[in-house]
């Protein structure tokens, strides 16, 4: 079976959406899209998704700029249910 290489992803909004689709990737309910999660940005630290990330040991910055700084390619996905 071919190995496919993990994509990547950061979330832009750290709030309740982006720490269910944390959850999700941590149970493995998203495998087969092969991501990565290597950052969350949300300009509130205080932010529920921002938190639990750091409470995983996933890089978080509240400046999306500083996404350019890590290395390797990166896909956004932006996350806002206000």
């Amino acid at each position: 079976m071919k190995e496919h290489k993990a994509l990547n992803v950061a979330i832009v909004g750290g709030g309740p959406g982006c720490k269910a689709i944390m959850e999700m990737i941590f149970a493995e309910r998203l495998r087969q899209l092969h991501m990565k999660l290597v950052g969350i940005v949300d300009t509130d630290p205080g932010a529920v998704g921002y938190r639990f990330a750091q409470e995983h040991g996933i890089y978080t910055t509240r400046d999306y700029q500083d996404l350019y700084k890590l290395k390797g390619y990166c896909q956004l996905f932006c996350v806002n249910f206000s």
